[in-house]
């Protein structure tokens, strides 16, 4: 890939097609996902639980944005207290997320906090 401008190819376009017409992805979804083999990425990016779900089950690994924060957490490009205040972001935004999974991110974060000390 060459940059933002690049081009799905004949036969990716025919997969996104596809995923489009049996349900499977949605437009932005099914793109991203022809991209992401293209690209041979470790990771597929997605808060879309379905979309995470069908993605995983060809054996790839696939995050949503918690998995984000809580992977740079870990890896100690952000601290504890970024962490928390961006789940508290999410919470504003548009992405859906339920009180039990905000729940289990937050003792995430607590966990890998109390971890590296």
């Amino acid at each position: 890939m060459n940059g933002p401008n690049e081009k799905l190819s004949d036969d990716e376009s025919n997969r996104v097609d596809f995923w489009l017409r049996t349900g499977c992805l949605h437009g932005g979804e099914s793109e991203a996902f022809e991209l992401f083999k293209r690209l041979k990425a470790d990771w597929y990016f997605t808060d879309d639980a379905e979309a995470r779900l069908f993605v995983s089950e060809f054996g790839y690994e696939v995050h949503g944005t918690l998995g984000v924060i809580l992977w740079n957490l870990a890896e100690k490009h952000i601290n504890k207290n970024q962490a928390l205040a961006s789940i508290s972001e999410l919470r504003k935004s548009s992405i859906w997320l339920s009180e039990k999974i905000i729940s289990h991110a937050i003792n995430a974060v607590k966990e890998i906090s109390d971890s590296g000390k």
